[in-house]
């Protein structure tokens, strides 16, 4: 299978976090797509089981997120709240 490229645009659109509740969430990586930020964020879960997210920096929305000290996954607005 080959490897793909992120799409080359001028500005990443999508963040990915670490954090837990009541800190302040830490910026990890910045991708151009949301496919590639979610599969990122499945494999740091894997490597180091915690809470993770991805947050859209147009609408500061979390669009996805992963915690794998509670096996909880979610996707879309259901994800949960706006980063502030």
């Amino acid at each position: 299978m080959a490897s793909e490229a992120q799409p080359k645009t001028t500005d990443p659109r999508f963040l990915l976090f670490s954090g837990t509740e009541g800190r302040a969430p830490l910026r990890l990586e910045s991708f151009h797509a949301l496919g590639y930020a979610c599969r990122r964020m499945k494999q740091r879960a894997k490597e180091e089981p915690g809470f993770y997210f991805v947050c859209c920096l147009e609408t500061q929305e979390i669009l996805a997120s992963e915690d794998k000290e509670t096996g909880r996954t979610s996707k879309g607005k259901t994800a949960g709240g706006v980063v502030s």
